[in-house]
């Protein structure tokens, strides 16, 4: 099975597509559905390398969201 068939893939884009998140929240979340730590290390994996997932960039939105809150 491909990584982009498997219900742990198909969890994470949902997650995914509600709100940006990083690779450790979204592998908790996996873990209390109840996903394997194989499955889960391959959707992680898969998702970072195709650009889904990325902790700096989460990390700069989550900074400059505080930022803009400051000066408004």
């Amino acid at each position: 099975m491909k990584v982009y068939e498997s219900k742990a893939f198909l969890y994470a884009i949902n997650k995914l597509s509600k709100s940006d998140t990083t690779s450790l929240l979204l592998k908790r979340k996996l873990l209390e559905k109840g996903f394997s730590k194989e499955d889960i290390t391959k959707v992680i994996n898969y998702l970072i390398k195709k650009g889904y997932i990325d902790d700096n960039r989460y990390d700069i939105n989550y900074i400059n969201k505080f930022i803009q809150l400051a000066y408004n």
